[in-house]
């Protein structure tokens, strides 16, 4: 009988579930601290309105909802 070798690292799904659960988990009990989840250099890759996909860096988004914010309160 043929000994499996043991995966040192856990795989792709494993990896993508725990981030999910805890990430979730974050967002329901402390949604302050999600932004830990992040990095300055973090890319956000989503389809827009007409499906082709966009992506763009925490920054943008950041810098983003500080204009909107900006343009709300007129400071």
């Amino acid at each position: 009988m043929a000994q499996q070798e043991a995966s040192s690292s856990p795989g792709a799904e494993v990896v993508g579930r725990a981030f999910v659960e805890q990430y979730y988990h974050i967002l329901h009990q402390s949604p302050g601290l999600v932004h830990r989840f992040y990095q300055d250099s973090s890319l956000l890759t989503r389809p827009d309105a007409t499906g082709s996909v966009t992506t763009v860096t925490t920054m943008q988004v950041r810098d983003s909802m500080l204009f909107k914010l900006y343009k709300l309160f007129n400071f």
